[in-house]
């Protein structure tokens, strides 16, 4: 007698290519047991156990006709529906419960973070903070451990504790207008209003006068902000104002310089012109070329330091061009030549930067952009996240002291574990095959139970 397998994958169970296999392979069976019936039967023969297994094809093979019906059909997929209906309810469940509490965990680390640098002198005052920043967040779009990293960054740079919220508020609010990242805000506004001395009202004014020289020319208010922080020590050692070194950063901005060159540039450009007298020989003959001394270029900067740059680069306008690279070389070197060539040819933008920074047109420019850039349906959005994140917050505020209760009694049993396993590795390696044997099973047989559920339908 020929052998015959019959196999039924379950996820065939369910279409027309299983059923017709299952009964085709059923259909074989049948056939064999019958012609080896015949063959073999005698008048002798006892054929009630042939009978017996007849019986039993013929009732599998009605149950497998079975499922060819619509009522089948419509139960198998009602429990399938209801399948995936409880593993989502439950990977649901678990998101409601695992989302407020990482929301409470993130804002507490970064409150943390402020408390590191500020130094609240109670909880009470921390939290009272904390509630402060999150009400914030209902009106800047910036959630609240964004809000909480720029109040870091102004405790850290030393923004007086009474005045981190007002600090917080304006630099939220040009991190909107100038599209720039929260953290590194607060930390350029920071050093900013350290270099140049800047109280809050004065910050907020640069701000204007920043947002204004961007509107009207090629140059990003972020990336004035982050040549305006580079080149703060040497300006504010020639007495530049903040206003006049943003309209020179904007300058080189415009003409395609990266923030980092063109911050490097200037700072080469005030490091010459505020020690002229100590430079090489070959500068100090340049000057003269141009009808300068050392002490004339030094006593004009220190005089007035933006009408003297202004008046040395129109002189520098009236050179020949053929001899303007050289001269310009010899001045400031090989590598920022072409770059005070590019300021000197396009000294009329530079001189219109400086009149947008320093215009009473500019007020209100930085909440005008403020209030343009919140109304948008992207910054809406994170509104509507900041408040489902507050709502995050006040849940898990509740929940983690309980969690840390828990987390306080399992501790130390994780320890006792990692020390067993450290000392006995053989048993480990059992159990933990052990575990990962049984995890499998949990999601093997309710899936298998459900499969054979549908093979019993009828």
């Amino acid at each position: 007698m020929q052998n015959l397998g019959v196999g039924i994958s379950i996820q065939t169970i369910f279409n027309d290519k299983g059923i017709k296999l299952a009964q085709s392979s059923f259909s074989s069976l049948k056939s064999v047991t019958s012609s080896t019936f015949k063959s073999t039967i005698t008048p002798k023969t006892n054929i009630t156990p042939l009978n017996t297994i007849k019986t039993t094809l013929d009732s599998i093979k009605a149950k497998i006709k079975g499922l060819n019906s619509e009522e089948v059909r419509i139960k198998a997929k009602a429990n399938m529906d209801s399948f995936k209906s409880s593993i989502m309810e439950k990977v649901a469940l678990g998101a409601g419960i695992v989302m407020p509490i990482k929301a409470a965990i993130n804002f507490e680390s970064a409150m943390a973070d402020v408390n590191k640098v500020v130094g609240f002198d109670t909880k009470k005052e921390l939290q009272s903070f904390g509630v402060e920043i999150r009400e914030l967040s209902k009106t800047i779009p910036l959630v609240p451990t964004e809000l909480a990293k720029i109040t870091a960054s102004g405790g850290a740079l030393g923004v007086a504790k009474e005045k981190l919220m007002d600090f917080t508020t304006l630099v939220a609010k040009m991190s909107t207008a100038f599209d720039m990242d929260a953290e590194q805000a607060g930390d350029t506004m920071a050093k900013i209003m350290n270099v140049y001395g800047l109280g809050l009202k004065e910050m907020e004014g640069l701000g204007d006068a920043m947002n204004h020289i961007s509107d009207n020319s090629a140059a990003k208010a972020k990336d004035i902000a982050e040549v305006l922080g580079r080149i703060g020590g040497t300006a504010n050692v020639m007495g530049l104002s903040a206003q006049n070194a943003a309209a020179l950063g904007s300058a080189f901005l415009a003409m395609g310089k990266a923030p980092e060159v063109a911050g490097t540039a200037i700072n080469s450009f005030f490091t010459k012109l505020l020690a002229p007298e100590e430079q090489t020989a070959g500068f100090k003959k340049a000057l003269e070329q141009i009808g300068l001394s050392a002490e004339e270029l030094k006593d004009s900067i220190q005089k007035n330091p933006q009408k003297g740059i202004e008046d040395f680069l129109q002189t520098l306008t009236k050179v020949e061009k053929a001899d303007q690279m050289g001269i310009l070389s010899n001045l400031f070197g090989a590598n920022f030549g072409d770059d005070m060539a590019l300021l000197v040819k396009g000294i009329d933008n530079y001189k219109k930067a400086v009149n947008l920074a320093n215009t009473k047109d500019n007020i209100g420019s930085l909440q005008r952009e403020f209030e343009a850039r919140s109304a948008t349906t992207e910054n809406a959005l994170i509104l509507l996240k900041s408040s489902l994140i507050n709502v995050g917050i006040s849940i898990g505020n509740v929940v983690l002291p309980a969690l840390n209760s828990i987390i306080n009694i399992i501790r130390p049993i994780t320890d006792g574990i990692s020390r067993f396993a450290e000392e006995f590795p053989t048993i480990t390696k059992v159990v933990v095959g052990s575990v990962v044997g049984i995890g499998s099973l949990l999601i093997i047989v309710p899936t298998f139970m459900f499969a054979l559920s549908a093979m019993t339908l009828g």
